[in-house]
């Protein structure tokens, strides 16, 4: 409420808040602090609905986990062959450099809905694929065809998690549909289950490839999909913009407007549709 009895809503494209154990909002903090004991990978987020890791070493140890507000899922990736990890703090993100030769750098951040991973790209020698690990206990990966997205499903076939589905972008542009593929290629060692993305090398040999490409999926709960749109009503039942992020969020735009209090039930708070005209407010308009 302002001074002059207006109101003034702040909307962003992302969480703000999320709630707590006991039902209380709580601002959401994303940034990155020291953890240790058991389940640490060495950094975890410091304030969210879920359990957000990630990896501070090398990358076979874990990049990053993820567990859901309700505790009852989670899923670990592990790199092998990357790290150890440096923390880039103004992007709040872990980079794991490549080991024995390699060229491909991964990386991984947390989001408000999770974590996202990714791998690096810095010419066209580099190797074409990248194979990571994933433990995520009771759940099985299930790749999406139509989409490249993988869906961890428990024993039902009901998905829980969800790897979204991987965006290949040269100079923040992003490549043409079939750049990327996906797939689940079996086991590891130590029996956690293999999953490869492979870039169309003929994508980054072509001439006009502005390096570096990224390839950049993204870990979060699986959600409602609302009325046709990217909102999503997650377990502790209140709107997300996004779940799953398959971009990088580390703002959040904004939008402000002020309503009038001079004709209290003319224009409530909550958003009407796009252009929509806010009726009897004297012609004012809901921004876009």
């Amino acid at each position: 409420m302002n001074a002059d009895g207006s109101v003034t809503q702040e909307v962003s494209s992302g969480r703000m808040n999320y709630k707590d154990g006991q039902g209380h909002w709580q601002p959401l903090d994303l940034s990155l602090v020291p953890e240790t004991g058991q389940g640490a990978l060495g950094l975890k987020v410091a304030a969210s609905n879920a359990a957000v890791r990630v990896g501070s070493g090398l990358g076979s140890a874990g990049i990053a986990s993820y567990t859901d507000p309700t505790g009852a899922y989670s899923v670990t990736l592990y790199a092998a062959g990357f790290g150890p990890a440096s923390f880039d703090k103004p992007n709040n993100r872990a980079d794991f450099a490549p080991q024995a030769g390699g060229e491909v750098q991964v990386t991984a951040q947390p989001t408000d809905t999770g974590f996202e991973f990714g791998a690096t790209f810095p010419d066209a020698k580099a190797s074409p694929t990248v194979t990571l690990a994933i433990s995520a206990p009771g759940l099985s990966p299930v790749v999406d065809s139509a989409t490249g997205a993988v869906m961890l499903q428990d024993s039902s076939g009901t998905s829980r998690i969800e790897i979204t589905a991987p965006v290949v972008a040269d100079a923040g542009l992003p490549a043409p549909a079939g750049t990327v593929t996906t797939a689940i290629i079996g086991n590891d060692a130590v029996g956690h289950r293999m999953l490869r993305y492979g870039i169309d090398p003929a994508y980054l040999t072509d001439p006009a490839r502005v390096f570096p490409v990224t390839l950049d999926p993204g870990v979060g709960s699986v959600c409602t999909r609302l009325g046709g749109t990217n909102g999503c009503l997650d377990s502790t039942h209140y709107f997300d913009t996004y779940i799953a992020t398959t971009r990088r969020a580390r703002t959040r735009p904004r939008r402000r407007w002020t309503v009038s209090a001079t004709t209290p039930t003319a224009c409530p708070p909550t958003p009407a549709p796009t252009g929509a005209t806010c009726a009897p407010c004297s012609g004012s308009t809901r921004p876009p």
